[in-house]
Formats: structure tokens, sequence, C-alpha cells
């Protein structure tokens, strides 16, 4: 029987962090490689890990082709409906709350570069459940004491 109240839930999101930096051209700089994605999850435990922080973020360094260097990170809030244990709610937010939150990256990201002289970067499109799925939870968790509202001012 498949529990229909179950669902998690998109609040909204904020940039914690933007940088944006041109970065003299040097010889050698690598073509491959030079796009890199952090993620991580954020548990309220005062709250039964019913609101959860998914912390999602690029890095992107110069290449020959573009001479800049970004950071974009941004910080989704989420709820999960009760239901379920710990154990899958993590799994659920794993599978899912990067795929929900990765569009707002990606077109931060293209928003920001569109206003530079140089190439503007549009970032692929992941597949997030393949790439996260050999990582252990217990890496994509941080302590719930990072955890914070983000409220709408």
């Amino acid at each position: 029987m498949v529990n229909e109240s179950l669902k998690l839930s998109f609040q909204r999101f904020e940039v914690i962090k933007a940088n944006l930096q041109k970065v003299k051209k040097k010889d050698g700089l690598e073509e491959d490689n030079n796009l890199g994605f952090l993620f991580k999850i954020v548990p309220n435990k005062n709250k039964g890990f019913d609101k959860i922080n998914v912390v999602l973020g690029v890095q992107i360094e110069p290449s020959e082709d573009f001479s800049y260097s970004i950071e974009a990170v941004l910080r989704g809030d989420f709820t999960i409906s009760d239901g379920i244990d710990d154990e899958e709610k993590l799994t659920l937010l794993i599978h899912n709350a990067p795929a929900i939150l990765y569009p707002y990256l990606r077109s931060y990201v293209t928003m920001l570069t569109s206003q530079l002289s140089a190439e503007q970067i549009v970032l692929p499109v992941m597949n997030f459940h393949r790439i996260i799925e050999e990582v252990p939870a217990s890496e994509l968790m941080v302590d719930a004491s990072s955890y914070e509202d983000i409220s709408i001012e």
C-alpha cells in the first residue's frame, strides 16, 4: 500500500554564496575537469528530521576559453511529511532534493555569466540519482547545528 500523504515539499531557496572573479590567463590551464559540485543535507533534529536544508553549489575554474572563476551556492528549505522513518526520509532527499534545487542553480549561473563579455555558461543537465548513488549518505550529511530556517522577508 502506498502512503499517499507522504511528500517532499520544496519551500524556498536563497543564494548563500556567489563569487565571480576574472582570472589572468595562464599557460597550461586545464580544459577538462574544471567543474565541481557540492551537495550537502542539513537536518533539523529538533523537528524530528521533518525540516531540512539542502545545500547545492557549483565551482567553475577558468579554462583557455573562459577566464573567470565562479562559485555559486544555494540553500533550499524542504519539509517531509510524517509517515516514514529518518532513513527513508534521507533516501527520499538524496534522490529528489538535488534535482529540485538544481534548475535554480543552473539558471543563476546562466544569468550571472550572461552579463560577461565571455561566453555564457549553461550548466549541463544532470542525473543526480546516478551520480549520488555511490556516495554513502554519511558523506552528504552536515551536523544539525548548521540548520537555518530561511525566512521570507
